[in-house]
């Protein structure tokens, strides 16, 4: 179940690959997202990256300074090979049907001109390019617009973030919980040793067990949510 799909030069590229496999995952499920060094497992890797293209609506390419001339050891420029692994997923991505192809500029990177590109690949300057920033708070703000893209390209709702005021506030909620359900399980414990009830620092640890408890569950919970 892919409906995103990041195409990467490695020694372009590859750090801003995994910031967007991050960002991506956190707003709609791991399975949604297809990066090779997630995804592909034994047998042919040009079937499964078929598979997950087949599969995809949007097609993510990070484009860095050194994407246009990245070249081999033999000094051959990489885009110019019909064999190159990230060419073919591009190539493939633009002739299908129903994929939209996003370019995204990294590193003050600029968009590649048609006649910098083989045939195959000159309709990917035509295609709406986004940004990303290497500032935090401006990247923050072009992912969100590529987030927005992606949710128009394949109908799939981007999972909301918490701003950092309600995590603060989420947090105060779980200690408040977590010391009201203390106070219920104190007062029954109390009942039950009538002639010796627990002590201060007794009842400190009940409560640090059980706030312990709340936040494994809460944990537990987030990472099946996660794997959605």
């Amino acid at each position: 179940m892919h409906e995103i799909f990041i195409s990467y030069r490695q020694d372009d590229s590859a750090a801003w690959a995994l910031l967007l496999r991050d960002a991506l995952v956190a707003r709609f499920g791991t399975r949604r997202v297809y990066l090779d060094k997630d995804s592909q497992q034994a047998g042919s890797w040009k079937d499964q990256i078929e598979a997950g293209l087949a599969r995809s609506k949007v097609v993510l390419v990070p484009i860095g300074p050194r994407w246009l001339d990245a070249r081999t050891k033999e000094g051959v420029r990489r885009l110019d090979m019909p064999d190159d692994v990230h060419r073919w997923e591009i190539a493939k991505a633009l002739a299908m049907s129903g994929i939209t192809v996003i370019p995204v500029l990294v590193d003050d990177a600029t968009l590649p001109r048609e006649d910098q590109l083989s045939a195959d690949l000159q309709a990917l300057p035509r295609q709406q390019y986004r940004e990303i920033s290497g500032d935090a708070v401006r990247r923050d703000v072009d992912i969100a617009r590529l987030i927005v893209d992606i949710e128009r390209a394949t109908g799939l709702a981007a999972r909301k973030t918490k701003s950092a005021t309600s995590a603060w506030l989420h947090g105060l909620g779980l200690l408040v919980s977590s010391f009201v359900v203390t106070l219920v399980a104190l007062a029954a414990v109390d009942q039950v040793l009538e002639s010796q009830p627990l002590g201060f620092e007794e009842k400190v640890w009940v409560y640090i067990f059980i706030l312990a408890l709340v936040m494994m569950g809460r944990h537990v919970v987030r990472h099946f949510r996660k794997g959605e």
